[in-house]
């Protein structure tokens, strides 16, 4: 059960050596705002966690498994769907390995904990790009046959426990009430500190900043958005809602710029945080985002299924409200997608709503057989590249942006639409402005 961080507690303010104190919180805080993104809390050992019996099979661009550890963790040979009860507690799918939203629970409870240990706000904007990055970093490491041995650091961590002057019995009532125990921080604060050494001893070898190497595992992965993504988008009161009630009620778009301490720019963990972030695109005197209100991002790519052009611009788009959505033929979740954007296309072309796909790093000759499969009406654009997919800051499949007849962005969503939240968010669309 998600809460709240309650006001700062006398207790647990550090009152040893200043040196101590200044190494406590630059760990506390490196791990609460940039490295809370590991796939999960049980066992700080070398295990492999396990597969969903219906993982998702990953396409043959997908590198080969290097390693025992890798191969227990690798997808299996199915190609179904989870089950529905499976399905709707998936946040996403990481090269075939599905993220519960008991993982993202646990991560956000440690963002909580460690804030009121602090006595400071806690950061949840960026949970779902934390949980990503944390579950990619940790498929390398295990593809590296990395030493994850949690002695490694059990001193680091043993130091930082003697920084810390509260009472055993009130640390443990602190992580309590965040639904944590002692030995699941420390599985948690080690698995940290295991994924920070490999990041930065992987980037020195590839001559890269942390930030890249980052931005390397995620052009190099697919990741498709599960049912409950959209939970853990934007702002913590998101993540608060109910299932029902996040369905009723479109999530905000993240900030662009998370906000940043002192303490987070100094923090080793920092690039880690902001590894994903694309800066807004610049045309001559035009500023042009994806947060609500921005201008959309140019784009020129080639078409299939469009009546007029072999080609799509932006400025196609322009005079009409239009549902921009990516996808990929292998994402089990545009999959579940498609008919209800048919659907709502047959209804809502006629009230001036344009739906237009555009498909992600894919040949034509692999999308055609899908559109004729699932009678798509709608223009289709090949974004081969993963170019647009970048300027339009997709982390994740399918990502639907609702623009105006300006171009300009009015809502985003992360995972599957249901046809109740499509509804809501063409309303608002078809809605005259205020």
């Amino acid at each position: 059960m998600i809460q709240q961080a309650p006001d700062r507690q006398e207790n647990y303010r550090p009152k040893k050596s200043r040196a101590l104190l200044l190494l406590a919180m630059a760990l506390i805080v490196g791990i609460a705002l940039a490295g809370l993104f590991i796939a999960a809390l049980s066992g700080a050992n070398s295990e492999a966690p396990q597969t969903m019996d219906n993982a998702i099979t990953p396409t043959p661009e997908q590198p080969e498994l290097e390693n025992e550890a890798v191969a227990a963790v690798a997808p299996t040979a199915s190609k179904s769907l989870p089950s529905p009860q499976e399905a709707d507690n998936i946040v996403a799918v990481v090269n075939g390995r599905a993220l519960t939203r008991d993982t993202a629970e646990v991560m956000h409870s440690a963002d909580l904990a460690i804030a009121e240990l602090l006595g400071a706000p806690a950061e949840t904007s960026d949970l779902l790009e934390r949980l990503i990055n944390g579950e990619l970093v940790w498929q390398a490491i295990l593809r590296s046959g990395f030493d994850t041995s949690p002695a490694r650091f059990e001193s680091t961590y043993a130091t930082w426990m003697q920084a810390q002057t509260a009472e055993e019995e009130d640390w443990e009532e602190l992580l309590s009430r965040h639904d944590l125990s002692s030995e699941d921080f420390k599985d948690y604060f080690i698995r940290l500190l295991l994924i920070d050494s490999f990041v930065n001893e992987q980037a020195v070898q590839a001559n890269q900043t942390p930030a890249q190497l980052i931005d390397t595992l995620q052009q190099r992965a697919q990741i498709s958005f599960g049912p409950s993504a959209s939970l853990y988008q934007g702002s913590s009161a998101v993540a608060q809602a109910s299932p029902e009630m996040a369905e009723a009620t479109p999530a905000p778009l993240p900030s662009p710029t998370p906000a940043m301490s002192v303490m987070q720019e100094t923090s080793p963990f920092t690039s880690l945080l902001n590894a994903a972030e694309q800066p807004a695109v610049t045309d001559d005197d035009v500023i042009r985002g994806v947060s609500p209100g921005q201008l959309s991002p140019d784009f020129n790519l080639p078409a299939i299924n469009a009546a007029e052009a072999d080609t799509l611009v932006h400025a196609d788009l322009l005079g009409q409200p239009t549902v921009l959505s990516f996808w990929t033929t292998w994402c089990p979740y545009c999959l579940r997608q498609t008919p209800i954007l048919v659907a709502a296309a047959s209804q809502y072309t006629d009230r001036g709503v344009r739906f237009v796909g555009i498909n992600v790093k894919e040949s034509q000759a692999q999308v055609e057989p899908y559109l004729a499969e699932h009678n798509i009406p709608y223009p289709i654009a090949l974004d081969a590249s993963g170019e647009v997919a970048n300027r339009y800051q997709v982390r994740g499949f399918p990502t639907t942006y609702f623009l105006d007849a300006d171009g300009r962005v009015v809502a985003q969503q992360v995972g599957a639409l249901t046809v109740e939240r499509l509804d809501l968010h063409l309303r608002t669309l078809l809605s005259p402005p205020k």
